[in-house]
């Protein structure tokens, strides 16, 4: 697998024009440009603004009323930005703006700026990434074992694009957002150790007195990658068994080895592994 690390690209007003008009007295704003790159990173501009020539450095003007957009090619998405300067006038269309660092909880190509006073930008820094994609659909399997109030939801996915950041996958109940999942069987979801790979799999559990003899349950399943949302989807229950308790699949006294096939008693932080649970065996990573 390849991880695709996140690039950056800075535009430093002090040190390049970009083909702007550089002013140092007047009211004129800049007559011919609406748009200027560095890189596969543009900036748009509607309304005043211009390239002004201080006595500390050049810097960026753009006007009360104007805006300015931040995009890359649409199958990027822009992580973060970083604004040198005044920008406490800026307002984004997505994510927020705080002490010149702009963030947002999602994947975006595009932000939009609009400026409700002067904006002063002396250097911007964007960083930017390839669009993490599912490579097909998630599979998932909920088992509910009503007479116990267990339920199990079962997952797997793969990852196209996968930019090395872990995965996080959580879920909930409608309607009884109260009921906590744990994760049964993190080891067996080898993509949360960033890069190492695209297919994500593992186990959530639920139990609650509220579950006993529930009907009607519908699983939502969210998966997000360092922090930001991935997917969400909605499930309901595939298996309902009246037994008394239900087993996830590998359950059981766990055996480590090493890659040379030699068991280990203590398995050491951040060494890779064999797990064998069961009749199921595993690469993890401690």
């Amino acid at each position: 697998v390849t991880v695709v690390e996140a690039t950056e690209a800075t535009f430093n007003f002090n040190e390049k024009n970009y083909g702007l008009t550089r002013f140092t007295a007047g009211s004129d704003y800049e007559p011919t440009l609406t748009e200027i790159s560095e890189g596969i990173v543009k900036i748009n501009f509607t309304g005043n603004f211009r390239l002004w020539g201080a006595s500390a450095g050049d810097q960026l003007r753009v006007m009360s009323g104007a805006t300015f957009t931040i995009s890359v090619p649409e199958d990027y998405y822009i992580e973060s930005i970083t604004f040198d300067g005044s920008t406490s006038k800026a307002t984004p269309d997505k994510g927020s703006l705080s002490s010149g660092n702009w963030n947002y909880n999602g994947f975006a190509s595009a932000v939009k700026f609009t400026c409700s006073g002067r904006v002063d930008i002396d250097k911007a820094t964007i960083k930017y990434a390839k669009v993490p994609t599912l490579d097909g659909d998630p599979t998932i399997n909920v088992t509910h074992a009503s007479k116990k109030g267990v339920l199990i939801v079962e997952y797997s996915f793969k990852i196209a694009n996968h930019n090395g950041k872990p995965v996080e996958v959580t879920a909930n109940i409608a309607g009884m957002e109260h009921i906590a999942f744990v994760d049964a069987t993190p080891a067996n979801a080898p993509a949360r150790v960033a890069g190492e790979s695209t297919a994500v799999s593992g186990t959530l559990r639920a139990e609650h007195a509220d579950l006993v003899d529930a009907s009607n349950l519908n699983v939502n399943l969210k998966a997000t990658l360092g922090g930001k949302e991935f997917f969400t989807r909605q499930a309901t229950v595939t298996n309902t068994t009246g037994i008394e308790d239900v087993t996830v699949e590998g359950e059981g006294d766990a055996e480590y080895f090493n890659l040379q096939g030699l068991r280990v008693a203590q398995p050491e932080a951040g060494q890779l592994y064999i797990k064998r649970q069961g009749d199921k065996a595993v690469k993890v990573r401690f």
